[in-house]
């Protein structure tokens, strides 16, 4: 899982430090790989809320 979000990072450019809120909604976005009734989104907000916390 963290994986994915990293690899979503350095395709944009971006890493740990220098991603905001607007990096995280298009990594949600529809076309994402998300559906949009799924769980599989709640851990992964977790996780990113945890990585804010942290830096």
């Amino acid at each position: 899982m963290f994986d994915r979000f990293t690899r979503y990072l350095a395709e944009h450019g971006l890493s740990l430090t220098t991603f905001g809120t607007d990096h995280v909604d298009s990594f949600f976005a529809p076309g994402s790989g998300f559906a949009e009734d799924t769980t599989t989104r709640i851990p992964y907000a977790k996780l990113i809320d945890r990585l804010r916390v942290i830096s």
